[in-house]
């Protein structure tokens, strides 16, 4: 007969394969963050089955299978936030993170013979260690570190989500936290579970705001960013001229590519002091922290990415693109700078 726990291990597991569906054919994400929240899907699914086999292994009394379980269950468990958070951040400060749960590894194996984490009596049942609270620490710093890298790509993507992020990490904290004081109530997976959802959803809804061809922020943030300017500022207005004749003539796919070599390009050249936008179908904005001045050195490095671009030979037919700035100050209207910018003339 099915009991409470294992339908609800199962119904665990369901959700995850769906999560994984949905994730491998998100077009939205790029294929490396696709690949990650696969993982993930499945490192929980995992996880909680070897939670369940744990609980087997115990009524039946076999010591081997569930010290075997549980180190499976304790390796595992933390995991999922640590792999969110490098698929969506930097390398470095995920060896960074990383270092606790490294330490974390030797006590764990060795809690089988000297009660660390945790331990199975000579009946076959399972205890908490006097280390136990180390878990809790590994799984905790996976939160803050997913929550570090989670702001990160926010102030990236310039989503405003803060609230959203601490409401849906809390409720795995306190889903986990009642499982920790009532072990009866079984509600560690369940909770995981709903939170991987959540936190799908959130991400899908933070990558939304940028346009899937040139990895730029969109239109519907730079309408809103436009509306809250303050400070002073640049604006760089780039175009790509006759796009229209360019699809027709040579393809959708190759002006894609050119046009995503175009958002990488701006990238490299304007997000250390800004931020850059696909206007439209052809037209690009950076909006940034300096002087006409520094406009005028940055542009000339994108310049030169597009010339260097241009030598091979996929991309040797861009166009030249027209580009133009203005600066703006707090006392002027901020839409009369963007029409100088825009009206410009000259190819720089």
């Amino acid at each position: 007969m099915l009991t409470y726990y294992s339908a609800i291990i199962m119904c665990v597991m369901i959700a995850m394969a769906i999560n994984w569906l949905m994730a491998s054919r998100n077009t939205v994400f790029t294929q490396e963050k696709r690949a990650a929240f696969s993982k993930v899907s499945i490192l929980i699914a995992v996880s909680a089955f070897a939670e369940w086999v744990t609980y087997q292994a115990e009524a039946v009394r076999n010591i081997p299978f569930t010290v075997i379980s549980n180190l499976i269950y304790f390796v595992l468990a933390p995991l999922a936030a640590y792999f969110l958070g490098s698929a969506i951040g930097k390398p470095w400060r995920m060896k960074v993170a990383m270092v606790p749960y490294f330490i974390y590894l030797p006590v764990l194996f060795l809690s089988p013979f000297l009660h660390c984490i945790f331990y199975v009596d000579e009946t076959g049942v399972y205890h908490r260690g006097s280390l136990y609270w180390a878990y809790l620490l590994i799984y905790l710093c996976g939160m803050l570190y997913l929550i570090i890298e989670s702001t990160y790509i926010m102030k990236s993507y310039r989503y405003n989500g803060n609230l959203l992020l601490i409401s849906i990490i809390g409720f795995e904290i306190v889903g986990v936290m009642v499982q920790i004081v009532s072990p009866e109530v079984k509600l560690g997976w369940e909770t995981t579970a709903l939170t991987m959802l959540l936190y799908y959803s959130f991400y899908n809804e933070v990558c939304s705001q940028k346009d899937p061809v040139t990895r730029l922020l969109s239109r519907v943030v730079y309408d809103r960013d436009i509306m809250k300017l303050k400070n002073t500022g640049t604006f760089i207005m780039i175009e790509f001229p006759d796009i229209q004749k360019h699809n027709d003539s040579r393809g959708k796919i190759a002006v894609d590519a050119e046009l995503a070599l175009i958002g990488k390009g701006m990238s490299a050249a304007f997000d250390q002091v800004g931020f850059c936008y696909r206007v439209s179908g052809a037209r690009f904005c950076a909006i940034i922290d300096g002087t006409e001045t520094l406009a005028e050195h940055l542009i000339a490095a994108f310049r030169a990415q597009m010339d260097e671009a241009r030598e091979l030979e996929e991309f040797r037919h861009l166009p030249e693109l027209h580009i133009g700035y203005a600066g703006w100050d707090c006392s002027q209207d901020v839409n009369a700078a963007l029409v100088r910018a825009g009206q410009m003339n000259g190819r720089l």
